[in-house]
């Protein structure tokens, strides 16, 4: 069954006031996405009463990461009507969560980033998020807030710097080719279970066959049989005479 999952990506920039909870519900409300990711959330911490004053009741399973201080806070809700989590670990600019669709338990994955502001930070962040990358075998969506500038006219200034940014772009480019050669796998597989299951189709039906010769044989021999006795009869009422 083809399930449609909408996922989206919001930098909330602080949850601690009413108004901005109030805010922020109302928009998720509009939408009602199938996974939510949130950064800046500015949270230490989130109990279940707390995340219902911004999260709608569809979007109550929840892992976060906390705040440091009034800075950072990550958070990926979903949808537990239709992913159950298998498995979440949280680092110090993401949180990485592994979910099965309830419907096959098909497995995909979903990282939750932060980027640092720090500019000294950012090529930690990026191998952090390389690493994370390549311990994942199931297809992959990476949201979330960056910090990164991709082009020089988005810079105020000329301090544009270009071989982090191509390291960056290095970065996707690999993710997406691995993510092209998954998804040929996945359908070369699906290629061979159709083939299998077209000869357990073409066996059945030969099997079907092979029964019906068998039982026709058997009926012929039995068949055979009386006309044997039949003439054996015959033959002996005829010397009797």
């Amino acid at each position: 069954m083809l399930i449609k999952l909408l996922f989206a990506s919001w930098n909330v920039r602080g949850l601690g006031r009413k108004q901005k909870r109030d805010d922020v519900r109302a928009a998720i409300d509009t939408f009602l996405p199938s996974i939510l990711c949130l950064q800046e959330s500015k949270l230490s911490s989130i109990s279940s009463f707390f995340a219902s004053t911004f999260l709608p009741p569809s979007l109550r399973s929840f892992v976060f990461k906390p705040s440091d201080g009034a800075s950072g806070g990550i958070i990926t809700a979903w949808d537990a009507s239709l992913v159950d989590l298998v498995f979440h670990s949280i680092d110090d600019f993401s949180i990485t969560t592994i979910f099965a669709f309830r419907s096959d338990n098909l497995l995909f994955s979903v990282i939750n980033v932060y980027g640092p502001c720090l500019h000294a930070q950012k090529s930690l962040f990026l191998s952090s998020l390389e690493h994370i990358l390549s311990t994942l075998s199931s297809p992959v969506s990476v949201l979330g807030d960056f910090n990164l500038i991709r082009l020089p006219k988005e810079k105020s200034n000329d301090n544009f710097n270009t071989p982090f940014v191509q390291e960056a772009k290095r970065l996707v480019e690999e993710r997406l080719t691995l993510e092209a050669k998954l998804r040929q796998l996945q359908e070369e597989h699906n290629d061979s279970l159709r083939e299998v299951d077209a000869l357990k189709k073409s066996l059945g039906q030969l099997e079907q066959k092979a029964e019906t010769a068998a039982e026709a044989k058997e009926r012929l021999e039995l068949e055979l049989t009386k006309a044997a006795e039949a003439k054996e009869r015959l033959q002996q009422e005829a010397a009797d005479r």
